[in-house]
């Protein structure tokens, strides 16, 4: 019977098997730290609402238009600022029948409340 030797596959390469270990090591370490330090992808910024009304001021067909705002509301909010114009957000709530802080927390992106004195 002839002799088995070990069979070694040939070279590949200029490189060694242990350098070749090597290499890869550093490649993945190299990947792995890039990977790291590169800056994290973030949620886009919410936009702003695309309507945003004075409360003081908004026809009240555009107040209906307002998430959660019908046309009784609107008419409420337009009676309470026909008294005095609001003061603020949480003077509209204080005010106006059916803005609780749910209500006005809903409302609070779409609303401002313009300088006085109009």
């Amino acid at each position: 019977m002839a002799d088995l030797k070990k069979i070694t596959p040939p070279p590949v390469g200029p490189w060694s098997p242990a350098a070749r270990g090597v290499l890869t090591a550093l490649a993945m370490g190299s990947g792995l730290a890039v990977a790291a330090l590169a800056p994290s992808r973030r949620a886009e910024p919410a936009r702003p609402p695309a309507l945003v009304l004075d409360v003081n001021s908004a026809p009240v067909e555009a107040l209906s238009a307002l998430p959660g705002v019908g046309p009784a509301l609107a008419a409420e909010i337009d009676a309470r600022r026909s008294e005095a114009p609001f003061v603020d957000l949480p003077d509209l709530a204080r005010r106006a029948r059916g803005v609780g802080p749910a209500t006005l927390a809903r409302l609070a992106p779409h609303l401002r409340v313009g300088p006085r004195g109009r």
